[in-house]
C-alpha cells in the first residue's frame, strides 16, 4: 500500500535529495545520461528549524555520448566545456556516497527523494551503462512531485486527508517544482534546471510541508 510504504520511509533517519541533469535534444530522441549531479542531504524528521547536512554539486562526463546540444544548453545553461571538465558518473557517485557515509551512523538508514521518478530511473541506468551496483544505502525512494502534490492540494484546502479506511489516495495534481515553491513563498536559490539549486528547492518544499503535517 503506497501510503504505508511512504510513511515507513519517512522514519527513516535521514534523506537524500537529488536532482539531476541530462544530456537531451529538442526531439526528446537521445538517450538521457548524467551531466550534472546535485544533492542535499539533512536528517528526519524534517521542522521549520532543520537545516542541510550537506550540499554536494559536481558536473559528469557521460561514457557514450558527451556533446551538449544547444537546446540542453538553452535549457540548463551547461557548457559543453563545463561537462568536458567534469568527472565519469561511478567517480561522482562514489564522492557523493563517501560523503553521507560520514554523516550516517551506526543504524542510520538513508532515504533517497527527488522530484518524481525520473532521477531514481535515470541512477539505475547509469549503473547499469558503467556497470556499478546501485546505492545499497538507498533504503527506498520518495517520489515528492507526487507526495509533495498531495500535500500542497491538503495545504491549499482542494483535498481532505488520506482516508485509511478505503485505501483511497487523493488524486495526484502533478505541480512542477517552481509552481510548488511559488505557492508555498519559497525562495528559489539558482537557475532552474541546474542540478543543486532544484535539488535545495524540492527539499525545501519538502521540509515546509512535512514539517507542517501535511504529508
Amino acid at each position: 500500500m503506497a501510503q504505508a510504504r511512504r510513511s515507513a520511509l519517512l522514519d527513516r533517519s535521514h534523506v537524500l535529495v537529488i536532482d539531476l541533469e541530462t544530456t537531451c535534444d529538442e526531439e526528446h530522441t537521445r538517450v538521457n545520461e548524467v551531466i550534472e549531479i546535485g544533492a542535499i542531504m539533512s536528517p528526519m524528521p524534517l521542522d521549520p528549524m532543520t537545516g542541510e547536512q550537506f550540499h554536494f554539486g559536481e558536473f559528469v562526463t557521460p561514457k557514450d555520448n558527451s556533446h551538449v546540444t544547444e537546446y540542453c544548453t538553452q535549457l540548463t545553461t551547461i557548457r559543453q566545456e563545463q561537462v568536458d571538465g567534469g568527472r565519469p558518473f561511478p567517480r561522482v557517485l562514489n564522492e557523493l556516497l563517501t560523503k553521507c557515509r560520514r554523516y550516517l551512523g551506526n543504524g542510520n538508514e538513508l532515504v533517497f527523494a527527488s522530484w518524481g521518478n525520473f532521477d531514481k530511473k535515470v541512477i539505475k541506468a547509469e549503473c547499469y551503462r558503467h556497470n556499478v551496483p546501485y546505492p545499497a544505502m538507498f533504503v527506498g525512494h520518495l517520489n515528492l512531485k507526487k507526495w509533495c502534490g498531495i500535500g500542497l492540494e491538503r495545504k491549499l484546502g482542494l483535498q481532505t486527508e488520506w482516508d485509511s479506511t478505503t485505501n483511497h489516495e487523493p488524486p495526484d495534481k502533478q505541480y512542477s517544482l517552481q509552481e510548488s515553491l511559488n505557492l508555498l513563498d519559497e525562495e528559489r536559490s539558482g537557475l532552474p534546471h541546474r542540478a543543486l539549486p532544484d535539488a535545495r528547492g524540492t527539499w525545501r518544499v519538502f521540509r515546509q510541508l512535512l514539517s507542517a503535517g501535511y504529508m
